[in-house]
């Protein structure tokens, strides 16, 4: 075999490049987390960062343990335990974090946007434009990157973090605008609102921007009250769940695009009250939040899986760049770690192999091993790169006329 090399898929655990079956299915309270009205919750990429807020200003079912406090909360350790933050006191609607969980976006429905660039031992606040009851938040991987959106305006940005906002050419939103999603390098971004309530048929509105939130083009997606949308790393898999379909009255749909927006199709998702969809990297994985139901997706959002959970009014769910790590928000905190499954990407370039797999949730090595008759697996010693535009780790390896098999082993 005169082969200049030859690719293993990526292994672990003993599975070989495959989608985990019964992905993320069991969910637990997060014992150190207050109960509270939360409301929106944004996850690092690996999962370990968690940031949640509270603060609905909605009506929501009455618990008389509730909180009524509205604060922030991170958590440094995939939601073992919770810290709350100098973050003031208000109706917290929507949060955003980094790739690496240090930095940090909220807004308020009483107008404030907050950003943190320490993972949330302090935050500042921006100069957004004031008298907004600001709905929704987007970050990109490294943080510099923001929109936000609120009721009755349209959709500013900020390419610094949030130093300066510029208002876009997106339209005024009289009923808000329920949700933002970025790529990783933030320029390519999805925004849905839900029009307006009063409405029947609903006309609700899909749009997506292509040059980091200054301009927007409406979509084919059809009327509905959308609720929430997620972006795959590179912008291309979109998700956007409505709680109403165009009816007005029945459950809403999950709709998925595979071309950045450009054309729309519904998932195999069931009609539910949907509230919060989120994605990983690739987009294979999806979690929807509903009204008394969690449900997952680990074939790009052909079929859906229901969680065990309580029946609760789920807010808002985060996952991890791989899909392994979930975390979903109602009156509690709830996560999910499932074993990740990791796909290890070969492509040719340049007369070199490159090596990816997307930034994973548990710590990973790369080896290598000329004859898979032994057991002479070897670190790769090339140093891998993350790149933020993918969420992807990189390894270039040199091609050669030997024989050589590659892949990822847990530590």
């Amino acid at each position: 075999m005169n082969s200049k090399c030859s690719l293993l898929a990526a292994i672990l655990a003993g599975l070989v490049g495959a989608l985990n079956p019964i992905f993320a299915q069991t969910w637990i309270p997060a014992a150190n987390a207050p109960l509270t009205n939360w409301s929106s919750i944004a996850s690092s990429a690996d999962g370990t960062r968690l940031v949640a807020a509270a603060g609905l200003i909605t009506a929501q079912p009455v618990w008389s343990h509730i909180n009524p406090a509205a604060p922030i909360y991170v958590s440094t350790n995939a939601g073992a335990t919770w810290t709350n933050t100098t973050a003031p006191i208000s109706t917290w609607q929507s949060v955003a974090s980094s790739a690496d969980g240090t930095r940090l976006a909220a807004v308020s429905a009483y107008g404030l946007v907050f950003t943190s660039t320490d993972g949330g031992v302090t935050w500042v606040s921006n100069n957004a434009p004031m008298g907004t009851a600001w709905d929704a938040v987007t970050s990109s991987a490294d943080g510099t990157k923001l929109a936000i959106a609120g009721s009755g305006s349209g959709i500013y940005f900020s390419p610094d973090g949030g130093v300066n906002w510029w208002l876009s050419d997106a339209p005024t939103a009289a009923w808000g605008w329920t949700s933002l999603a970025s790529s990783a390098d933030g320029t390519r971004m999805v925004a849905a609102q839900p029009g307006d309530y009063q409405n029947v048929p609903a006309d609700g509105s899909v749009y997506i921007s292509t040059n980091a939130g200054m301009n927007w083009t409406l979509t084919t997606a059809p009327a509905a009250k959308w609720f929430s949308v997620a972006s795959s790393a590179d912008g291309s898999r979109l998700v956007a769940a409505s709680f109403h379909t165009n009816t007005g009255s029945e459950p809403g749909l999950v709709y998925l695009s595979t071309d950045a927006g450009l054309t729309w199709a519904p998932g195999g998702a069931p009609p539910e009250y949907w509230n919060s969809v989120a994605s990983s990297a690739d987009g294979s994985k999806l979690v929807a939040a509903g009204n008394g139901a969690l449900y997952t997706s680990a074939d790009f959002g052909a079929t859906w899986t229901p969680c065990s959970v309580p029946y609760l009014y789920w807010r808002s769910v985060a996952s991890s760049a791989d899909g392994s790590r979930l975390a979903g928000v109602a009156n509690q905190v709830y996560l999910s770690a499932s074993s990740p499954t990791p796909w290890l990407n070969s492509t040719l370039t340049g007369g070199n192999l490159m090596l990816s797999w997307t930034l994973p949730a548990t710590n990973l090595v790369l080896q290598e091993n000329s004859d898979l008759a032994t057991a002479n697996w070897t670190n790769v010693t090339a140093n891998a790169t993350l790149t933020t535009t993918t969420l992807q780790y990189q390894v270039t390896i040199p091609l050669t006329n030997t024989q050589c098999f590659y892949r990822l082993e847990s530590r």
